[in-house]
Formats: C-alpha cells, sequence, structure tokens
C-alpha cells in the first residue's frame, strides 16, 4: 500500500542551487576582506627608500611640514588627543567609528578606522541577513557565519582602537614582551563556579615550546576534589611574523593550529574528546595608525570536531560527534619597557562552547548562541619570571592565577 505520508524538507532546504551559490559568492567574499589585513601581516613597515623601520621611528608621532603657497615651511599642528575625543569616541563614535580620532584632529587615523567599519558592518550584514532568509539552511550556514563573525570582529577592533588613540594617541614607549622565549613553563590554580558541576578548584600546568616557526604547547587541568580533568596538547606553524628568540618591535603574527583535547567527566559519566584546526593572528595596531601605537588586536577563526563516550552502569551507549565553531577576538594594550616591569592585558570574547565557561548564561535571548567574555593578562617583574591572571565569564565564573617562567632568552 502506498504511503500517503509527504515528508517535508528543513527549513531553507528548498533554495537549492542558489543558496548553494550565494554560499560560494559568501566565501569569496570572506576571503577577498581577510586578503587585504592577511598581506599586511607578511609585509614589514618600510618608508619610502624600503629600508625597514625600528619601532621607535615606526611609531612615535612627528610634526609634518606643510608647504604653503609661497613655499615657505611651516609646522603642523599635532593632534589633540585626550579626555574630549576620548568621550566622543565612546558616543557618538560607538556608531560612527573614528570619531574621536576625527574630534581630535588626526582625520587620516579617524577616516582609516571608518572605512575598516563599514567593511565590517558590509560583511556582517551579508552574513546575518541571508542566514535569516535562508532559515539557516545547512547549504550556507558555515561560510555566513564565519563571513558575519569576520564583520563582527572588524566592527569590534575599529571602535575598540578609537578610543584607546582617541585618549592616549598612542603609546609607543609601550614595546612587545622583549623576545619570543624558546621555551617556559607556568602553573597555578584556578577556581570554577559552575552550577552544573561539582568541581570549582583545579590545578593548572602548561609549558610552551618554540622551535624556528614550530610550536608546542600541552597543557592539563586538574581538579583538587573532583575526578574531573582536561589535557591538551597544542601545534603551530607559524606563517608570518617573529620566530623564536627575536627582538619582538612587532608582533604582528599568523599561525595554524592544530589541538586535540581530551575532557574528563567521570562522575557524570562521559569523555569528550575534541580535535581543532584553525587560523590565529596578532596585528600591532600603529600598522594601521601611529595613535594606536601600544596596542594590538587579537583574532582566531577555524573549526572543530568533538567526540563523546559515555560510561553509564548496566547500559551501552553509542558515542556522539558534533561540530564546533572557533572564533575568539580580543583588544589588548601593553604596560611598561621590557625587559623588566612590562606586560599586557587583553579584553576578549570567544566563541567557543565547550570548555570551562562555556557559552553564556546572562538568562536573556543571547543564551545558548554567544560565548564567553574575559579579560586576561600577564606581567613580568625580571626578565625571566612573571605573573598570568583571568577572570571570564559564561555559563560559568572562572578566575585563574599563575606564575609564568620564560627560558630560552638570548
Amino acid at each position: 500500500m502506498a504511503s500517503n505520508t509527504v515528508h517535508r524538507a528543513p527549513m531553507g532546504y528548498h533554495l537549492g542551487m542558489p543558496a548553494l551559490r550565494f554560499g560560494i559568492l559568501a566565501i569569496g567574499l570572506l576571503t577577498a576582506a581577510l586578503f587585504a589585513p592577511l598581506r599586511a601581516m607578511a609585509a614589514p613597515i618600510t618608508d619610502a627608500a624600503s629600508a625597514p623601520l625600528s619601532f621607535t621611528q615606526a611609531v612615535i608621532p612627528t610634526a609634518t611640514p606643510v608647504t604653503t603657497e609661497s613655499q615657505s615651511t611651516v609646522t603642523q599642528e599635532p593632534p589633540g588627543y585626550g579626555l574630549l575625543p576620548a568621550a566622543a569616541a565612546v558616543f557618538p563614535g560607538i556608531l560612527v567609528h573614528g570619531t574621536g580620532h576625527l574630534v581630535a584632529g588626526d582625520s587620516e587615523g579617524g577616516l582609516a578606522l571608518l572605512r575598516w567599519e563599514g567593511l565590517g558592518a558590509a560583511l556582517f550584514f551579508g552574513g546575518v541577513i541571508p542566514l535569516g532568509l535562508s532559515g539557516a539552511s545547512r547549504q550556507v550556514v558555515r561560510p555566513l557565519y564565519y563571513l558575519s563573525i569576520a564583520g563582527a570582529t572588524l566592527f569590534a577592533v575599529t571602535w575598540f582602537a578609537d578610543v584607546y588613540g582617541a585618549a592616549t594617541g598612542g603609546r609607543p614607549q609601550a614595546a612587545p614582551l622583549g623576545m619570543r622565549p624558546i621555551w617556559g613553563s607556568e602553573a597555578g590554580y584556578v577556581w570554577i563556579d559552575d552550577p552544573q558541576f561539582e568541581y570549582d578548584s583545579f590545578f593548572r600546568v602548561a609549558a610552551p615550546l618554540h622551535i624556528g616557526r614550530l610550536g608546542l604547547a600541552p597543557e592539563a587541568w586538574i581538579s583538587l576534589a573532583t575526578p574531573h580533568d582536561m589535557i591538551r596538547v597544542e601545534a603551530t606553524w607559524r606563517i608570518s611574523g617573529p620566530l623564536s628568540s627575536t627582538l619582538l618591535r612587532d608582533e604582528t603574527s599568523l599561525d595554524a593550529v592544530l589541538a586535540v583535547s581530551r575532557w574528563n567527566f567521570s562522575p557524570e559519566g562521559f569523555r569528550v574528546w575534541t580535535t581543532d584546526l584553525a587560523l590565529r593572528g596578532r596585528y600591532d595596531m600603529f600598522r594601521l595608525n601611529r595613535s594606536l601605537a601600544g596596542s594590538f588586536a587579537e583574532g582566531e577563526l577555524g573549526w572543530g570536531l568533538e567526540s563523546f563516550t559515555y560510561d553509564v552502569p548496566h547500559r551501552s551507549l553509542e558515542g556522539d560527534t558534533a561540530a564546533l565553531l572557533l572564533a575568539r577576538i580580543g583588544y589588548g594594550v601593553r604596560f611598561g619597557t621590557p625587559p623588566v616591569g612590562h606586560g599586557e592585558a587583553v579584553l576578549y570574547y570567544d566563541h567557543r562552547h565547550d570548555d570551562w565557561l562555556g557559552g553564556s548564561g546572562f538568562g536573556g535571548l543571547g543564551d545558548g548562541v554567544l560565548g564567553h567574555w574575559g579579560i586576561e593578562g600577564r606581567w613580568f617583574f625580571t626578565e625571566h619570571w612573571g605573573i598570568a591572571a583571568e577572570v571570564g565569564q559564561g555559563a560559568a565564573w572562572m578566575t585563574r592565577a599563575d606564575l609564568v617562567y620564560r627560558g630560552g632568552m638570548p
């Protein structure tokens, strides 16, 4: 007997080939949008004669000679950064990025930030609007998500940059952290307040290693009171940027990342294996404008795969798998001058939902969709020894404090 049941495709699948073509177009737009900044990451800073500039030469603002109609040379007044431009950068600058620089008289920096904000807004809405119209079709959801995240990254970074630059006018004395160490070690305590699990106190240890372009970073989190732990091994390959034990006048870099993690939740009866593949970059903001010296932007974009195994008494359960969208953005500032008494702090958003903090937990509409926020930093009080700290909030709260040692410094 023939069945009268009608099988309806999920919302968005009826788009067929147009949706597939739009997905290809979205990937093309994302590639084109990211090509320029990635090319800038690989390019050294040069003057008009193509001779490399030192960090100080590149970032210290200097008076600009201006030729009048009578060919006499006068000195242009430097921009007036400070409290008023910073306030303008907050509002209405949150809508029109670069406002703070324009109020300060830095039209070049203000217009540069405005252009990048425009590109970010175009990418964001170019991803979000088709995503909504397609009903989040599986045929286009991944490229559109990446397109939207790339746009949101540019939008957020340009606003933070406007506030920082308008307030400070740049801090060229806040140089990068001296050298990129060959090896290091970190050990400390982590407190996690998660209403879903019994754990709270962890011991954390890590041992990063850099050999040329290759980086290895084993890390372990071990619960002090319950049988929970996490072990992660991360490998990176430096595509562009400074290598081990080189002077860091410019930390602009791009890395390929491959990581494997194992999460053990024995009391709850399951374990999770995670594999990550991503691109991770840092951009020294003085490359964009001299007023941004002493600050930097960070970003990571990638894909992950989770594999779940279950250990339930008297039952045999098949494992599960799930895909992860990996994205992280951050804006940071440096303090002090290397090699002694210097550090940095980064305000970040991380979209991943599978770590200790999980997704957002504000009790609002964004729960389960957005990731988590936090601030982390480190300070070196000698050439080798320092401290690191982090506070983050998602579905759980986390506070971390580490003692840090960096070795292999020439």
